[in-house]
């Protein structure tokens, strides 16, 4: 079995997609997916579950700041994401 489609514990892209991805470079990949994709994502279920638990006047200020440190982190996951992407691209 191919070995960049091995790991069972995240979803990979295949060899052709990965290789139009890197292309691209690993800063838009950090910004596009990690900090847009996932780091938004989870600001914005931060930012509602934080209401539901415990609404508050100055909601606007929470807003702000889940979402720079969802970008933030995201970002940072996308990082990550890459370097174990290129790890199991070279390792294919």
């Amino acid at each position: 079995m191919n070995v960049f489609l091995e790991k069972k514990s995240m979803i990979r892209p295949s060899k052709e997609k990965w290789e139009k991805i890197r292309c691209k470079g690993k800063i838009r990949y950090a910004i596009v997916y990690g900090a847009l994709g996932m780091g938004l994502f989870w600001a914005a279920i931060t930012n509602v579950i934080s209401h539901l638990v415990e609404p508050v006047e100055t909601w606007h200020i929470r807003l702000i700041l889940f979402t720079i440190g969802g970008f933030i982190l995201g970002f940072f996951n996308g990082l990550t994401v890459w370097k174990l992407n290129e790890r199991a691209y070279h390792n294919s």
